[in-house]
Order: C-alpha cells, then sequence, then structure tokens
C-alpha cells in the first residue's frame, strides 16, 4: 500500500484529497523530515527552497545543510535548521 492510499485510510478522507498534500517535521533542529515534495527548486548549504503544491515553497534555513535521504516525494534535510517557513 503507497502512502497516500495509506494516508486515505486512517483518515478516511478521500484519496484525491490527500494526494496534493503535504507534511514535514523538524527533528531537534538537526534534520526535517518532509513528506509530499514535487521538486527541489533550490538547494545549497544554508537555504533549501522546496515546492510542495503549485503555488507553495517550503524554506528551510541554516548551516551546513544537505540532503540525507530523497525518494519518491520523501525527503530529509539535515544540517543545523534555524527555520522551516512556508510560502
Amino acid at each position: 500500500m503507497d502512502l497516500i492510499m495509506e494516508v486515505s485510510d486512517i483518515t478516511g478522507l478521500p484519496v484525491y484529497l490527500t494526494a496534493g498534500s503535504y507534511k514535514y517535521s523538524v527533528i531537534g533542529g538537526q534534520a526535517v523530515h518532509i513528506l509530499g515534495v514535487k521538486n527541489i527548486w533550490q538547494f545549497d548549504s544554508d537555504k533549501a527552497v522546496l515546492i510542495v503544491q503549485k503555488n507553495k515553497r517550503l524554506v528551510i534555513k541554516g548551516q551546513e545543510l544537505y540532503i540525507k535521504k530523497m525518494y519518491n516525494t520523501d525527503v530529509v534535510v539535515c544540517g543545523k535548521i534555524s527555520s522551516v517557513s512556508e510560502e
């Protein structure tokens, strides 16, 4: 079962409502786990900009940033995370 189907089953929401969504968690100021990444717009050691919806970007700022994991729409950015914001 893929993640979208699993989320749909857990929440009781139709698949079309969960398919375009995203979620992120900051872990101890050392990592950000993002589900639902569509594309990486910009990435360097102090700023990452990830496209999570058609007109929405997730901006991660910090120091020594690097991508620890990238699989389908699942991305983990590690480093010294100072902020995460939505644009």
